[in-house]
C-alpha cells in the first residue's frame, strides 16, 4: 500500500532533500506566483478562504513527516519571529502545507527516481487514493 510505503520510507533526511529538491516550487506556491486552486480561493476570502479548512489532510503523512514539512516550511519561510508565524498560520495550513505535501507524495510515489518534474505548474491534481 502506498500510504505505508511512505510513512516506512520517508525518513527526515529524504523529507529535508525533498524540500530543497522542490524548494523553487515551494516558493512559487508561497509567493503566489504559482497559481493554484488553493492559492486563488485563499486570495478571494470570506467563504472560499474558511472552505479550504475542509480540504486540509496530512493524510497518508505521519504526524513527525507533518511536524517535519512544517518545520521546513517555518525555518524557510517564516523565521524565528513568532508574530510572523502566528499571522502566517492559516496560509501555511490552508494553501503551502497541502501543496507541498501533495507534491511529495507526487514526488515519492508516482514518478521514478530522477523523472521527477521540478516545474509541475499545479500540484492540486490528487491521484484517487490520497485521501483514503
Amino acid at each position: 500500500m502506498n500510504a505505508d510505503k511512505l510513512i516506512a520510507d520517508l525518513t527526515k533526511p529524504l523529507l529535508h532533500k525533498m524540500f530543497e529538491d522542490n524548494i523553487d516550487y515551494i516558493t512559487r506556491v508561497w509567493d503566489g506566483s504559482l497559481q493554484t486552486s488553493r492559492h486563488d480561493s485563499w486570495n478571494i476570502g470570506g467563504g472560499p478562504r474558511q472552505r479550504l479548512m475542509w480540504r486540509q489532510s496530512c493524510h497518508p503523512f505521519s504526524d513527525d513527516q507533518l511536524n517535519w514539512t512544517l518545520e521546513c516550511i517555518n525555518t524557510k519561510f517564516v523565521g524565528p519571529d513568532v508574530n510572523k508565524r502566528i499571522s502566517m498560520n492559516n496560509y501555511i495550513w490552508k494553501v503551502v502545507l497541502p501543496e507541498t505535501l501533495t507534491k511529495f507524495y507526487m514526488n515519492f510515489l508516482l514518478q521514478p527516481r530522477g523523472c521527477r518534474d521540478q516545474d509541475e505548474d499545479d500540484a492540486s491534481v490528487i491521484p484517487g487514493d490520497f485521501w483514503k
